[in-house]
């Protein structure tokens, strides 16, 4: 579920060190009206979300919703092996993962360990351990 843009957006983030194409890419929206330094603490929390979730509300199905959730938790464990444990990457992580439980039908049914299992079971990606840690601190 780790998608080649999703590949091309961690490469220039290494070079430009910008979020927005990350959240956009993971969320499969076009953010509008959001600059890079809403993404950042402490702007992230006061940004007005509530249009980006309606967008993904009235765009996508809850399969579709589902396969942005398990694109994230793919893209936290591909950046936990590659050792970014930068704020700025994680706090977009948590903005994408949070956005996704607003948007999803169940996101607010669902703990962690019921992404995984979806992960596991429909997806076939396997979750480890660590992974866990690093999915467990997604939630703001």
């Amino acid at each position: 579920m780790f998608k080649p843009e999703h590949s091309i957006d961690l490469v220039r983030y290494i070079y430009t060190h910008k979020v927005s194409p990350i959240v956009g890419s993971l969320l499969e929206v076009a953010i509008v009206g959001i600059t890079e330094d809403d993404l950042r603490q402490p702007k992230i929390a006061s940004a007005n979300w509530g249009p980006t979730v309606l967008l993904m509300i009235q765009t996508k199905t809850e399969r579709e919703l589902d396969d942005v959730g398990v694109g994230i938790i793919a893209f936290c464990k591909t950046a936990s092996r590659l050792g970014m444990h930068c704020d700025d990457i994680w706090d977009a992580l948590k903005l994408a993962w949070n956005l996704l439980l607003r948007a999803h039908p169940d996101g607010g049914r669902r703990n962690t360990d019921d992404w995984i299992k979806l992960c596991e079971n429909k997806y076939g990606l396997y979750v480890d351990i660590s992974d866990r840690h690093e999915l467990s601190s997604l939630a703001l």
